[in-house]
């Protein structure tokens, strides 16, 4: 996501704040007044003053001029007005015709001569008219603009590609094996466009395939038309034996058909356990992939189960869910010692699920101890499900998708308020945000937030400035950061930066200035727990909802690091004392005391949360 959409988020979700704070009521906009002119040309006047005064391009003009052009389409002889209009001198005039083309009913064939010309002039709804147009000569010369305008997924030009359905596919099939060398820019625009239009371009796949096995194609027109076949995704999952086949034929491109073949849904288990061991920097989609494969990628499994013990809690968890996803029941003994696995509450749901698919009756009585005694509720009744769909083969309910199962754990049955009284340090020894505004300030430092976006300078195609792996330039914004929370060490201090969807950072401010890096992240919490200096991070934002707690402490060589010691049930918000060996930590999942030796535990509720 560019730095630009990340501030506009974060933009509406203060606006949304606000307004049901002040118990704001928003009301749409008014209604544009209806237009009254009374005759074909009379509106075409009115058309004029209209852009005379307003730009049709821009969104807040949109409802006037859909408004406008919805009079003009009710008098004979609208199209081939309009039409005409397409070569006004002023190219407002011509934008507002083209809008009313596509607010019209198809256009006349007769008019495909008019509108190509118009193309050249790029004007900003033509092309969505065009798509109307049900010709071949139509859809060729759309998908001849798309490439040529340098357009992208989403924009009127894909839309119009879109509209001309399955006439454009030949010609996608052509500008495929037309891309420029050798930048895959071309076949990036592609994918977007096949990904867009969906089942309606499953025709471009035999086409594709042949691009790349004529042998005098180069291997990177090769490689640009395995990529675009892999956007029509499972579209294009009966090609998977010829790409079987190619791989042995053109091994240079092998890596192109591997991530093919997974993006289509015929992945082999051979195939992910090679790209497990050759890409490392890829785990964690591979194995969101391997899950998503489903059965036919059960052969990875014995790649998986060493994951389990993996030093990157994500990876842990990951690798759980695939196992359970694909079916590899000879995992499941390797599943049951992470029920209770101390270090993370998120593992103990994701082995729990994971047997519960598995049908692993070998399982039944550790997860009957798991929903008998597990101290976090959301665990005990997915051990339950999980013993229920043993014991009958009914399906397991819980959701492993994007923004489900371990990703909302709690969110139905957390506290309003903990019944447990804390015992907070000193000024001397701990700052807090609201308390210590002052002090806090004082250990303010500048802190980099990067971004990734088009370099400057990027012309907008469709009224879009899109972003794309040949203009995307790092961007950095350094901004002065004062610190949410510090808590006192031995020479100086350790602090807290959270700024949310942005990022956040754990630092060293040593007494005489200098500054060190721990840790980049949002860090909401910092405390003691026994003799351990712990920190609390994570990210509460739309479906993400991430909580760890931190071990941080010096290394061997008086350098300040932090590894992950507990996994929370979710992103937390604070941590607290509660006495020398415990501290509570508030959580979005729910408020958790924690011991010196790492017991998790729900803090008890002096009151329920009322639901919103």
């Amino acid at each position: 996501m560019t730095r630009s959409a990340r501030t506009l988020r974060l933009w509406l979700a203060l606006a949304c704040l606000f307004l049901a704070a002040s118990g704001f009521a928003w009301k749409p906009p008014s209604p544009p007044e209806p237009a009254t002119c009374g005759s074909l040309e009379a509106c075409v006047t009115e058309m004029r003053a209209f852009v005379a005064a307003k730009d049709p391009r821009e969104v807040k003009h949109w409802d006037a001029a859909k408004v406008l052009v919805a009079r003009v389409l009710t008098f004979d002889g609208a199209q081939a007005r309009l039409v005409a209009l397409l070569a006004d001198p002023d190219r407002r005039m011509a934008d507002l015709a083209s809008t009313g083309l596509v607010e019209g009913p198809a256009v006349d064939p007769r008019f495909l001569p008019q509108l190509v010309a118009g193309l050249d002039r790029n004007l900003y709804n033509l092309p969505i008219a065009l798509g109307t147009i049900h010709t071949d000569e139509a859809a060729r010369h759309l998908v001849r603009y798309y490439m040529a305008s340098n357009a992208h997924s989403g924009g009127s030009a894909a839309v119009g590609v879109g509209r001309a359905g399955e006439r454009a596919v030949p010609f996608i099939v052509e500008a495929t094996r037309n891309a420029r060398c050798c930048d895959h820019a071309d076949a990036d625009r592609l994918v977007g466009l096949v990904d867009e239009m969906g089942e309606t371009a499953a025709g471009a796949a035999p086409g594709l395939v042949v691009i790349a096995q004529d042998p005098s194609s180069s291997d990177v027109l090769a490689a640009d038309a395995i990529e675009v076949l892999a956007g029509l995704a499972r579209h294009a999952n009966a090609m998977a034996p010829q790409l079987v086949a190619l791989r042995e034929q053109r091994p240079a491109i092998a890596d192109a058909i591997d991530f093919a073949l997974v993006e289509i849904g015929a992945p082999s288990g051979e195939i992910f356990s090679r790209r497990l061991r050759d890409n490392p920097d890829q785990r964690e989609w591979l194995l969101r992939e391997i899950a998503r494969a489903g059965a036919v990628a059960r052969a990875v499994g014995p790649d998986l189960v060493p994951l389990l013990a993996d030093a990157d809690p994500e990876i842990r968890l990951l690798a759980a869910t695939a196992i359970g996803s694909i079916g590899y029941t000879q995992g499941a003994d390797a599943l049951v010692p992470l029920l209770d696995d101390p270090r993370d509450v998120k593992l103990n749901w994701a082995a729990a699920d994971a047997l519960g698919r598995l049908r692993a009756t070998q399982a039944i009585p550790p997860l009957e101890r798991i929903a008998a005694t597990h101290w976090y509720p959301d665990i005990r009744a997915l051990a339950q499900r999980a013993i229920a769909a043993i014991r009958t083969g009914a399906p397991m309910d819980s959701d492993t998708g994007w923004a489900g199962g371990y990703d909302a754990l709690g969110f139905d049955d957390r506290c309003g308020d903990s019944d447990v009284r804390v015992a907070e340090p000193g000024r001397r020894d701990k700052l807090r945000s609201g308390r210590d505004d002052a002090a806090l300030k004082k250990l303010g430092y500048v802190a980099t937030i990067v971004g990734y976006g088009a370099a400057e300078g990027t012309e907008p195609v469709d009224g879009v400035i899109h972003v794309t792996e040949q203009n995307m330039v790092r961007n950095e914004e350094h901004v002065a950061e004062v610190p949410r929370v510090a808590l006192r060490v031995d020479g100086g201090w350790l602090v807290g930066g959270d700024r949310g969807e942005w990022g956040g950072e754990l630092l060293f401010i040593s007494d005489d200035g200098v500054k060190q890096a721990i840790y980049d992240d949002n860090i909401q919490g910092l405390g003691r727990i026994g003799d351990r200096i712990v920190a609390a991070g994570g990210i509460a934002h739309m479906t993400l909802n991430d909580g760890t707690l931190l071990d941080v402490r010096r290394g061997s060589d008086g350098r300040w690091q932090a590894i992950a010691w507990r996994g929370l049930p979710g992103a937390p918000w604070d941590l607290l004392r509660v006495d020398a060996d415990t501290s509570l930590v508030r959580t979005q999942s729910g408020d958790v005391l924690v011991d010196a030796d790492g017991t998790m535990r729900l803090a008890p509720c002096l009151k329920k949360k009322v639901a919103q």
